[in-house]
């Protein structure tokens, strides 16, 4: 048997576990089964639905978050057009940007893509893990400042989630020293 017929009867039956008795048994499995690049399609447009209309808090902007809140949610929508991984490189990763992710960046209020790359609160580039080989979760921290301002860092997740953080806890989330 195929993995591609194995897979279909595996979503035919996963599919009728979650809904239980609402679908007939009878129905053909034609109906139930979605192809990979389409379930992929309707993941990114879902994901992409929910940024849409997503202020920040004026808190954030004042605080400097909002620019890394940006460019982490693009790094996630960039993973969910990927398969879960990141860009491979900053220019990539900039393509990209100025690409499919243009509209949420100057919804978000961004004009240029290179000063989104700049941490307002300390004035340096931020560090983006580029990574196109490994998938990673959407809460794993994939971008972070690199100097940070008194003693703390912002560091977010590429579900645009924001947080400051010391060092110490910045090392420990990413398994290895940051300077």
């Amino acid at each position: 048997m195929s993995d591609a017929i194995k897979s279909a009867e595996l979503d035919q039956v996963m599919l009728r576990q979650a809904l239980g008795s609402s679908i007939p048994s009878d129905w053909p499995a034609a109906l139930l089964v979605v192809d990979r690049p389409v379930k992929l399609l309707f993941l990114s447009l879902f994901l992409a639905s929910l940024t849409v209309g997503c202020g920040r808090s004026p808190s954030e902007a004042s605080n400097g978050q909002e620019p890394l809140a940006t460019l982490a949610s693009l790094y996630g929508r960039r993973q969910a057009m990927h398969g879960g991984r990141g860009p491979r490189d900053e220019a990539s990763f900039k393509e990209f940007i100025g690409g499919p992710g243009k509209g949420l960046m100057e919804r978000r209020g961004h004009a240029n893509v290179e000063t989104l790359f700049v941490s307002p609160r300390d004035g340096q580039p931020f560090v983006v893990l580029y990574d196109d080989k490994k998938q990673s979760p959407p809460t794993a921290v994939c971008i972070y400042e690199a100097q940070g301002i008194g003693g703390k860092r912002l560091a977010a997740a590429s579900n645009g989630n924001v947080r400051e953080m010391d060092a110490n806890e910045l090392s420990q989330i990413l398994g290895n020293p940051v300077n």
